[in-house]
């Protein structure tokens, strides 16, 4: 298996999967580490599971690390926030 063909495959699923209309007006499209992406499959390629176990098991893994990086991001309520500042860090979260 060519690892740059499947991550970017992979990658497009996941970016696609973590697209969603309301989230895209408020927020900037999340970043999606390459290396840990191709790390994880070769990690993965490794054992003994079928094409589409792997597949979801490496899209759920990278859609939570790239929730956490989100979330590490978020800051704390400040005094005098607008409206659109909250929500945004709200749907962050």
């Amino acid at each position: 298996m060519d690892v740059s063909k499947y991550s970017k495959e992979l990658y497009d699923h996941i970016m696609s999967t973590a697209r969603h209309p309301f989230l895209s007006r408020h927020l900037k499209e999340p970043a999606l580490d390459m290396d840990k992406l191709k790390l994880l499959i070769l990690i993965l390629q490794r054992l003994d599971i079928n094409q589409k176990v792997r597949r979801q098991s490496i899209t759920a893994a990278m859609l939570v690390q790239t929730a956490l990086e989100l979330h590490d991001e978020v800051r704390e309520f400040a005094p005098g926030e607008d409206e659109k500042m909250l929500r945004d860090r709200q749907l962050t979260v």
